[in-house]
């Protein structure tokens, strides 16, 4: 009886412990996506993020991590090269542009601003500097970034001023439809 049970054991544990084939996937063409943009959910009626801190590269967004503000002189987003590596640089086209949706909303900080603001339209020149073009993904690489340059105007405001990345089609490769764009806040407080 004993080695009736343990024939079915070994048995029982061969067919359901069998080997599966584990085929390796590669995407076949090349996508770029904005880094916070995978990392973050869509804010609200936006189809995309909307952020209030510096995003470092491969995570979410932690309340430790420092406010984007007139002081902070750049706002840096990495765009990530998903597929394969190429060895030769790509170009990524992006644009700025203005949020519109939240305007007139508000946005509450916590330490060191520590104050509600109402939210504009961030204005080229006098938030930040005009920035459109394209990102460039070196060679062998699978990340470039888009730096956007912070105006401070030395004056203390009771808003933030709102601004939006987006990744177009038109350079070297495609663009993903879901993680393209990204909305961020320059706090002017």
């Amino acid at each position: 009886m004993y080695k009736k049970i343990l024939l079915v054991t070994v048995t029982l544990v061969l067919m359901l412990s069998s080997c599966i084939k584990k085929d390796d996937v590669t995407l076949s063409t090349n996508i770029a996506e904005l880094d916070v943009a995978s990392y973050n959910g869509n804010f609200g009626t936006l189809t995309y993020p909307f952020v209030t801190r510096q995003p470092l590269p491969g995570r979410a967004i932690l309340g430790a991590d420092a406010f984007i503000t007139r002081a902070s002189s750049t706002a840096t987003f990495r765009v990530n090269l998903l597929g394969v590596q190429r060895s030769t640089p790509i170009n990524v086209k992006f644009q700025t542009f203005a949020v519109g949706a939240n305007v007139g909303a508000s946005v509450t900080y916590g330490s060191p601003i520590s104050s509600t603001l109402t939210t504009i339209d961030a204005v080229a020149g006098t938030h930040y500097t005009a920035v459109t073009g394209t990102c460039t993904i070196p060679a062998n690489s699978s990340f470039g970034t888009i730096t956007i340059p912070i105006i401070n105007s030395g004056i203390s405001a009771n808003n933030t001023a709102l601004l939006g990345i987006e990744l177009i089609d038109g350079g070297d490769i495609s663009v993903s439809a879901n993680y393209k764009k990204v909305a961020f806040a320059i706090s002017q407080k």
